[in-house]
Order: C-alpha cells, then structure tokens, then sequence
C-alpha cells in the first residue's frame, strides 16, 4: 500500500470508532455492570494511543516498520 496522509487518517478514526464501538457492545451486553467512567476512560485513552500508532504504521512496507524494530 501507498502511504497518504488520507489513508492514515481513515484508518486511525475507524480504529477509534471501533473502541467507541467496543465499550458500547459492552455496556449493552453487561446491563448489571457496565464500564466505570474511569476505566472507560483509561481504556479509550490506550485504544486512542494504538489508533494512532496503528493507523500510521499500517501503510508501512515491512522494511521501514522493521527500521523502528531496530
């Protein structure tokens, strides 16, 4: 894949409506004990910091992710 500035920003918000989309699915499954506000919010705080991280590096071609390994 072509990395675009474009494609990272679709990718790092879709991966963040999937954390909204997680807590959620599990609030409605878990009606008797939803997400307390404060692990909610130290859950979307982590989702959030891999959203980013994944929705730069996803475009990567193996040989530049393999450079940040290095």
């Amino acid at each position: 894949m072509e990395f675009t500035r474009i494609r990272v920003l679709e990718a790092t918000f879709a991966l963040i409506r999937k954390g909204i989309s997680n807590v959620i699915d599990y609030n409605e499954s878990h009606p008797d004990f939803p997400l307390d506000n404060e692990i909610m919010k130290k859950y979307m705080l982590k989702w959030t910091l891999f959203s980013f991280i994944w929705g730069i590096s996803g475009s990567m071609t193996l040989a530049d992710r393999q450079k940040f390994g290095d």
